[in-house]
């Protein structure tokens, strides 16, 4: 698991995983989602590709970005194009890769009984970007010490 996840990563930090979903495929959930864009240089889908190639470098420094990237533009507006991704868009994202990997699941399902098992392995879907927790005053004291 640990080499797949591994290799997985690495296909995020070269590029070689881009093809799974495109820049233009994102632009397009943008524009179905009625989020108005100007042509530029850090599209929806440019900016949610180079954001995934951030965060699978490490989480590397926005003024580095441009190098990684290859690309001619400031820490500035690279800010500036992360903070103008809609949440929206990058929910329809992860349903897309979601909805694609149980497609491909049922396609290659092992076990044949819809357990989605994966050359052997059940296989989980788990997403922690929309994780929330009221705000009351039991969790704003924190651990009560002492208690068994």
């Amino acid at each position: 698991m640990a080499a797949a996840f591994s290799t997985a990563l690495a296909r995020v930090r070269d590029g070689s995983a881009d093809h799974l979903l495109s820049s233009d495929c994102v632009n397009q959930l943008a524009r179905a989602g009625e989020f108005c864009f100007r042509r530029r240089l850090l599209t929806p889908g440019e900016t949610l590709r180079l954001f995934a190639q951030q965060i699978a470098h490490g989480n590397v420094a926005c003024a580095a970005m441009r190098h990684l990237a290859g690309r001619d533009f400031t820490d500035s507006a690279w800010c500036a194009a992360r903070s103008r991704l809609p949440v929206e868009v990058i929910t329809g994202v992860n349903r897309l890769i979601v909805d694609g990997t149980l497609a491909e699941l049922d396609r290659c399902d092992d076990a044949g009984d819809g357990t989605y098992r994966w050359h052997g392995h059940r296989t989980f879907v788990v997403d922690g970007t929309t994780d929330s927790m009221p705000d009351t005053p039991a969790l704003r004291e924190g651990p009560q010490r002492g208690r068994s």
